[in-house]
């Protein structure tokens, strides 16, 4: 093995023990409760269970009232490492290898790109472990589909420096395939951050070089991006096929500015944790802040901070130059849209076509840190240059490294101390009177990091007289430290999720309506809570009731139906906002096929619910609405809603009420005479027409049986036998990818009750297949396989081996031609 790559070799060994000790929490204490768990790995178990039944999962009907599934692309259903792991793999060991597996991709692709940009081996591992270890990826673990797609980064950027420098074919394809694989990792906003970024980087490369191979290779990293966006199409074109019909489609600019870094928070930087963490060690450290950390930290360690600026002042000759600019131009772009509206510039980004689709400003600490990553990188490399070249300037560089790092810690405790002397009572960042107990010398998320910034400058202190590199392995124990610290406040709970997905039989609930329904399909749960069994019960997102199989009306979703949203009050985050509207009205839950209220009494919300369910809610006649049928021994309790519809039914008539008669269409006119006049309604005997009604339309339905015989994720069918001309009336929601066969025949489903399908039959016994296969999707599948077809050509066009020998046979031929002369 020669030296480089064994270099190589031993430098990625590395980085995959420094990963492995960063998610050794994950074998330790098992998934947390956070996104990872409680929202993506059903996703994944249900793409990996569609696909073991031989079935597209084009449709979710156990989340919202039925959902296009691959179409919210945090899906992931096309990501190459969810379709290998979670078929081969039990669920929560394929998403603890995923997690451990991007950790560690992480590092390695941003060790090639800087080893590509010729950095010497020892801060090419430098540049990766502050990757690794920034806030922004660190805080993300738990966030799966925007973990995975920032995994992808730097290898793009690794291939989109080949086709700058050297313009080879395989960069150009490589580029391609990354990109395509980001856009499939399921989380869109990265892939527009990342378009702009190349776009940006190569711009500004071509602005400070004044070759001509540099201007050429704009249309090939142009073309590398597109050629990326059509193999990927399938996903793309399926996203936006529901785009208008969703939360997302036009976003106000209040909402695509929330979520941003206040100005005040930029202590921060410093201490990921300097106002409490969000779950453990002791209540000084508990985080009471206003908004999510999760989203909003910024926190890089401070010697990161130092040797990018060292990088960037220092590197100011040849390609090293230029690519410095780059990221010193982007970080710096990205710290300031961090501030949201309270930067005045940002109100301009919201005029950028598909960027203003994205929320959360303080998203763009990712330019920030893998900005600060490469120039970190740039820094050590230049100390390491000048220790072997000229150690006279390394020495005194490296004290000014050392004295810059012993100024931020002072400066930091000198910040603290100032805070503790005036009593400061109040701070944004905090709801409570008093800041005496967050900003305390016991409180670790002041002291470690100070600690590890002395610690660092007394290293550097040692390496500056020294002058041994191995010297600098003992910054990792304090940055090992600290990373540890943000991830173990940010995801370490006191429950872990291990049950769920291993025994269900051990939740109370799950047990008690299996034995009362025995078939899930034929009704829905609300407000969807489930619980753990085992000796404990934990509030869950509805997206984990899809594991059991239990259709909800509630979930998660990127891609939230807005109509959906508007009539039922649950909003994206799965949970009602105006719960007691739903139970006293009565009319719209039974509509949405909601069999079973469940609540679990562990706060005065949940307890107020129980007593709407309580209240006598009653029609005129006094029959009752709601009976409770089952009490846990925790305290769980199940409702049944007497008057629920079932998954398909006929009614008797179909109508336009006066008020809506000269605008059937206007679905915020339904929403209003929804709840205005409710009890004019009894959905169980007819259907509101969102469309003026044809005229061969009897004034009065026949009725008709209906049977469910066949229930999948994209198709169910149904049995209907109708005495005369009937109209049936069906729970999932109306979508245009819907198509309906009736006997064989497509037939159109007409639209009703806001966003139900409702569909006229004839006499007689009939078989009803309803199939979800929208346009959008054969559209993107035909791209992307062209698009990969095109790839095909291309590595066959372009292969290496192939024009080498080309070129040796032309040259053994013009030899023999000048031996012949």
């Amino acid at each position: 093995m020669t030296r480089n790559k064994k270099e190589v070799f031993l430098a990625a060994l590395f980085i995959f023990t420094i990963a492995l000790g960063l998610h050794l929490n994950l074998f330790q204490e098992g998934l947390s409760v956070d996104e990872r768990a409680n929202q993506n790995l059903p996703d994944r178990v249900f793409n990996a269970r569609s696909l073991r039944q031989g079935v597209l999962p084009l449709w979710n009907p156990y989340v919202f009232w039925g959902n296009p599934h691959i179409a919210t692309h945090q899906s992931a259903f096309f990501y190459p490492s969810n379709l290998v792991l979670f078929l081969l793999l039990p669920p929560v060991s394929a998403m603890k290898f995923s997690t451990l597996l991007h950790g560690f991709l992480a590092g390695l692709f941003m060790f090639f790109y800087l080893k590509r940009l010729r950095m010497r081996t020892l801060a090419s591992v430098a540049g990766s472990l502050a990757f690794m270890m920034s806030g922004y990826f660190l805080s993300h673990e738990g966030h799966t589909a925007n973990r995975d797609s920032i995994v992808w980064i730097p290898l793009l950027f690794f291939f989109v420096e080949g086709v700058l420098e050297k313009q080879k074919r395989m960069d150009f394809l490589g580029g391609a395939l990354t990109f395509a694989v980001m856009i499939f990792s399921g989380y869109m906003h990265t892939v527009v951050f990342t378009g702009f970024f190349v776009v940006f980087y190569m711009a500004i490369r071509i602005a400070f070089s004044f070759r001509n191979r540099a201007r050429r290779a704009i249309p090939a990293i142009l073309g590398t991006l597109f050629l990326g966006g059509g193999i990927a199409a399938v996903q793309i074109l399926t996203t936006g096929g529901i785009l208008d019909q969703t939360v997302r489609g036009k976003i106000t600019y209040e909402t695509f500015s929330s979520g941003y870094f206040p100005f005040s928070y930029l202590p921060l930087l410093f201490f990921p944790y300097l106002f409490g963490a969000n779950y453990t060690y002791s209540a000084a450290t508990r985080y009471c802040g206003i908004h999510n950390l999760e989203e909003l930290t910024g926190w890089m360690d401070g010697l990161f901070i130092v040797l990018g600026i060292l990088g960037f002042l220092c590197m100011r000759r040849g390609k090293r130059r230029t690519v410095t600019w780059s990221w010193a131009f982007l970080g710096v772009l990205s710290f300031i849209l961090c501030f949201g509206p309270e930067n005045p510039l940002y109100r301009y980004t919201f005029l950028i076509p598909g960027y203003k689709l994205f929320k959360g400003p303080a998203k763009n600490w990712l330019g920030v840190h893998i900005a600060l990553s490469v120039l970190s990188a740039f820094g050590l490399h230049y100390l390491l240059v000048l220790l072997k070249k000229r150690p006279r300037i390394f020495r005194r560089t490296a004290s000014y490294i050392s004295l810059a790092l012993f100024f931020i810690g002072f400066s930091l405790s000198g910040f603290i101390l100032t805070l503790r002397i005036f009593h400061v009572q109040t701070w944004r960042l905090i709801e409570t009177s008093s800041l005496q107990d967050y900003i305390a010398w016991g409180n670790p998320a002041v002291w470690i990091p100070i600690c590890a910034l002395f610690f660092e400058a007394i290293i550097f202190s040692i390496f500056a007289f020294s002058k041994r590199k191995t010297v600098l392995l003992l910054c990792l124990p304090p940055l090992l430290l600290q990373a540890l610290f943000l991830k173990h406040n940010m995801y370490i709970h006191p429950q872990s999720l291990e049950n769920i997905y291993q025994y269900p039989d051990h939740n109370a609930v799950y047990s008690f309506l299996k034995q009362r329904e025995g078939n899930f399909h034929g009704f829905r749960i609300y407000p969807a809570r489930l619980f753990i069994g085992d000796g404990v019960e934990e509030v869950l997102y509805p997206c984990i009731n899809q594991i059991y199989g239990i259709r909800s009306l509630a979930g998660y979703g990127p891609l939230f139906h807005k109509d959906y949203s508007m009539i039922s009050h649950i909003h994206s985050t799965g949970i009602s906002f105006r719960f007691e509207h739903q139970i006293k009205q009565n009319r719209i839950l039974s509509m949405l096929n909601a069999r079973y209220i469940i609540i679990f009494p562990t706060t005065s919300e949940h307890k107020k619910h129980i007593g709407f369910l309580e209240e006598t809610v009653s029609h005129p006649g006094g029959e009752p609405f709601y009976k409770e049928i089952f009490r846990s021994p925790l305290g769980v309790r199940v409702y049944e809603n007497l008057k629920a519809c079932p998954q398909a039914y006929s009614v008797s008539r179909i109508f336009i009420p006066e008020e809506l008669a000269q605008n059937p269409g206007d679905v915020k006119a339904y929403h209003d005479w929804f709840y205005k006049w409710t009890t004019r309604f009894d959905p169980r005997e007819e259907a509101l027409f969102m469309e003026p009604i044809p005229d061969d339309f009897p004034a009065k339905f026949a009725p008709a049986r209906v049977n469910i015989e066949q229930f999948q994720s994209d198709r169910f069918i149904a049995e209907v036998e109708a005495e005369d001309r009937a109209f049936v009336v069906f729970s999932e929601m109306y979508h245009p990818g819907w198509r309906v066969y009736l006997n064989g025949q497509r037939v159109k489903p007409y639209r009703v009750n806001i966003f139900m399908n409702g569909l006229p039959v004839p006499q007689g016994r009939h078989r009803i297949v309803f199939r979800y296969l929208p346009q959008s999707f054969f559209y993107g599948l035909i791209l992307s396989c062209l698009s990969l077809a095109l790839l095909v050509v291309l590595l066959y066009l372009w292969n290496p081996e192939r024009s080498a020998v080309c070129a040796r046979e032309k040259l053994m031929e013009n030899r023999s031609l000048d031996k012949s002369k």
